[in-house]
């Protein structure tokens, strides 16, 4: 359970909102910095100008910067991690710029809900035993097991990234399999 109230945070997009209503010829400009080689993560910086730049040489009022990853062990953002990571780059630039109403609202919204959904419990030792129960009850190596579990939840790093949830969801399902091995 998180421990703070996620409607003390302001969301991006009213950062953004007040931001044009101050500045009508600002400009935010975003730029991928950084995607990494197997393009699961990201780094974004955002660069806000009070009055739109005439030159590519023109130094912003403030900037942001973010990083976000490929889906997690919650199985979020899993199709729109990148968008994700340019608004809290956004966001995190109109908080440098005192769209933030105190320290403790300096974080975005959009921010504090990954923050609360990080804190998704993970499947635990028992689980993992559970599991490894099941695997050998019907049969199946670890590397099948891995593709099923892949196969099911394609953004699962490895099992041991499963939630709570997703663990007794993929033991049923591993549960309902026929047996593999053979009957002696």
């Amino acid at each position: 359970m998180a421990r703070f109230n996620l409607d003390d945070y302001i969301p991006v997009q009213e950062r953004v909102n007040q931001f044009w209503e101050d500045y009508p010829d600002g400009a935010i400009i975003t730029t991928i910095t950084h995607l990494s080689d197997d393009m699961k993560s990201v780094i974004v910086r955002s660069e806000v100008f009070k009055q739109r730049p005439e030159n590519a040489y023109a130094v912003p009022d403030v900037t942001g910067i973010a990083e976000e990853h490929a889906g997690n062990h919650a199985m979020v953002n899993s199709t729109s991690w990148i968008e994700a990571c340019e608004t809290s780059a956004i966001g995190r630039a109109l908080a440098n710029m005192g769209y933030a109403t105190s320290n403790k609202d300096r974080p975005s919204r959009e921010e504090m809900e990954k923050v609360s959904r990080s804190n998704v419990p993970l499947i635990d030792d028992k689980g993992r035993r559970a599991l490894e129960a099941i695997r050998t009850q019907k049969g199946l190596t670890h590397d099948q097991m891995s593709a099923i579990a892949k196969q099911r939840y394609p953004n699962l790093a490895s099992t041991t990234h499963l939630t709570v949830e997703q663990g007794r969801d993929f033991w049923a399902y591993l549960d309902a399999l026929p047996d593999t091995k053979e009957n002696a």
